[in-house]
């Protein structure tokens, strides 16, 4: 694929999701968002329209998916939501793609735009399962969910989901390991 554009596709494609824009006026939005993104740079037409149509066909395979369909059927959730939590003597930050809620149960959605084969899912997700575990400490400390479940969302193939049901157990050593790395002198060696 294009890789040298793989940046502009996913942030393009995580503010469709983030809007929440309607099958009919894809094309539209996803133009729009390509010009002002692309607005500097030297693309050629058959370069603008190979990616459009990249980011288009990705798109409407996610919309045709039956995870958006299960997605779409809660009623509260909060798209690219910002979180900041105070833990002991730092600040935590992170956004969240899709933090929705079930009762008390909390899913942690987090969408991946990355160009892989379908046998890669699983370890690409296991890749990307401390960025949602460092969600979950967040989330845990500040909504007290019964559960947390995180789910990676590849749009390349949304059916093929990577989920985790996340314990207390896991959240707590989670958290202790942040802080760890924070309060340590191993944090200036890693940060």
């Amino acid at each position: 694929e294009y890789t040298s554009h793989s940046d502009v596709r996913g942030r393009i494609i995580h503010k469709i999701l983030d809007e929440e824009i309607e099958k009919a006026k894809l094309s539209e939005r996803v133009s729009l968002l390509l010009e002002q993104d692309l607005f500097n740079s030297r693309i050629t037409k058959k370069a603008f329209e190979l990616l459009m149509n990249s980011i288009l066909s990705n798109l409407r395979q996610y919309y045709h998916s039956q995870t958006h369909t299960e997605l779409s059927k809660f009623d509260k959730y909060k798209n690219e939501h910002e979180i900041y939590l105070k833990l002991e003597d730092f600040y935590l930050y992170g956004i969240i793609d899709k933090l929705i809620f079930d009762d008390r149960k909390i899913f942690i959605v987090d969408y991946k735009t990355d160009n892989i084969k379908e046998e890669e899912i699983s370890s690409r997700g296991e890749l990307y399962l401390s960025q949602l575990k460092f969600y979950s400490v967040l989330v845990n400390e500040i909504y007290d969910p019964s559960e947390i479940e995180l789910r990676i969302v590849f749009t390349k193939f949304p059916d093929v989901i990577f989920s985790k049901k996340i314990t207390d157990e896991e959240v707590i050593e989670f958290r202790d390991y942040i802080c760890l790395l924070y309060t340590s002198d191993a944090a200036d060696d890693l940060l």
